[in-house]
């Protein structure tokens, strides 16, 4: 499972805890906190760079774009883990109540 249970008792209100165990292939074991934090600079500088284009964003596994997903919705980073998104599914319009 991409999420790996970052609820409010172990990530905590904001992500900042519940470190991941360490990954068999290189991978960064990020708190959900270290990659909000890149997925903001990341849409920045696209912001920045290729503003006006179609953009296409696509994420090595379920967390990235469950990330965003709450981001952009408005759901607080403790709810992540119940946005999980299976290999290749696209989501859009993605709200609080869906």
């Amino acid at each position: 499972e991409a999420v790996w249970a970052l609820d409010v008792l172990e990530a905590g209100n904001e992500g900042r805890s519940g470190l991941p165990p360490p990954h068999e292939d290189g991978t960064p074991n990020e708190t959900l906190y270290d990659q909000m934090i890149r997925l903001r600079q990341l849409i920045s500088l696209l912001e920045t760079f290729q503003s006006g284009d179609d953009i296409l964003i696509i994420f090595p596994d379920g967390t990235g774009p469950a990330l965003m997903s709450a981001l952009m919705a408005g759901i607080p980073l403790n709810r992540v883990h119940e946005m999980q998104y299976a290999p290749g599914e696209v989501r859009v319009h993605q709200t609080y109540e869906s």
